[in-house]
């Protein structure tokens, strides 16, 4: 099942080609016109356009980042 990326401005070409030769869909931030965006915005653009945010900045990966798009993409809060 092919993925839909985002990808950070900091993660090297030839991990983006990788993807990209295996048939996911790779949306690059230099490609959306984000690369200067700071690293919460860019990712609330990468929820908001259903795609995983794939990084290489260790502090986006904190646990408050975590669980704030998990609430988001999951809808926290919501009643079943």
């Amino acid at each position: 099942m092919p993925l839909s990326v985002y990808m950070d401005v900091h993660v090297p070409l030839a991990i983006t080609d990788g993807l990209r030769r295996r048939n996911n869909d790779v949306l690059t931030s230099q490609e959306d016109g984000t690369s200067e965006m700071d690293d919460e915005p860019l990712l609330a653009r990468a929820t908001e356009l259903g795609r995983l945010l794939f990084t290489q900045w260790a502090q986006l990966v904190s646990l408050h980042f975590f669980e704030h798009s998990i609430d988001r993409l999951l809808g926290a809060g919501r009643r079943h």
